[in-house]
Order: structure tokens, then C-alpha cells, then sequence
């Protein structure tokens, strides 16, 4: 019994680490695709993927943050709008230390089954883009 008892205390501290481990990879995961430039779920770019992802550095390399999102649908959200406001706070990345979306982000979804395109855009830029986006 008392072999039983000096292996549980150590077995109990391997599954405690196993489980922290489990739930930081998932943290690391969720960042990983939080700070994913493009992500095309629905395929609508296919063998064009590089050529976005070259336009969308070439907005990184003058300072503009960007996160292009295709999906094949918006599913149970009312609208794009709360679709994007439902991942925005999901993507601790996109916002700054107050909750607010980062002044220089730009992020593009276009639903693919809705047929809806959204651009959502920081302050920094909102003077660039206002007239430009209807």
C-alpha cells in the first residue's frame, strides 16, 4: 500500500502536467490562427492563394496590419457584421489594449453562400478607405 501511495501523488502530477500541456497547445492553436494573415475555408482563392498572400504583405511591409478571411457562410450570426464581431473578439491580435480593433488592421471576409463581402478597418485608416468602400 504504500508503494500505491508514493506513485498516485507522482501520477497525479504527470496527468496535471499532461493536461496544462493539452490546453497550451490549444491556446498556442487558437493564437497560431488568430494571427494568420489568410485563411481561405471557403477556396474561393485557390491557386491565387500566393498571390493574395504577396498583395497582403505587400500592405504589411508599409504598416498595415491584415487578416483576409474567406467562409463558406455566417452560419447562425444575424449578419456579417456580428459574424466579424464575434471572431474580432475571439482574436486577442486584432485588438488593442483597450478591446477596440487596432487602429492599423484591416480585415476582409467575403461569405461565400450569403455573397457578402465586409471590410473593417482601424482608425488610422478610416480616412483612406471611408470614400473608397460603399
Amino acid at each position: 500500500m504504500k508503494v500505491t501511495l508514493r506513485r498516485r501523488p507522482l501520477f497525479l502530477f504527470w496527468v496535471g502536467i499532461l493536461i496544462l500541456l493539452g490546453f497550451s497547445a490549444d491556446l498556442a492553436i487558437a493564437q497560431s490562427i488568430d494571427q494568420k494573415i489568410v485563411i481561405d475555408d471557403a477556396r474561393l482563392f485557390e491557386s491565387k492563394i500566393e498571390e493574395v498572400e504577396a498583395a497582403a504583405q505587400s500592405l504589411i511591409i508599409i504598416g498595415v496590419d491584415i487578416r483576409i478571411r474567406t467562409i463558406s457562410t455566417y452560419g447562425t450570426a444575424v449578419s456579417l457584421d456580428q459574424y466579424e464581431d464575434s471572431l474580432e473578439k475571439q482574436s486577442p491580435s486584432w485588438t488593442d489594449q483597450y478591446g477596440s480593433l487596432k487602429s492599423n488592421l484591416v480585415i476582409l471576409i467575403i461569405s461565400f453562400q450569403e455573397r457578402e463581402t465586409g471590410l473593417y478597418y482601424g482608425s488610422d485608416l478610416a480616412d483612406i478607405l471611408k470614400d473608397e468602400w460603399k
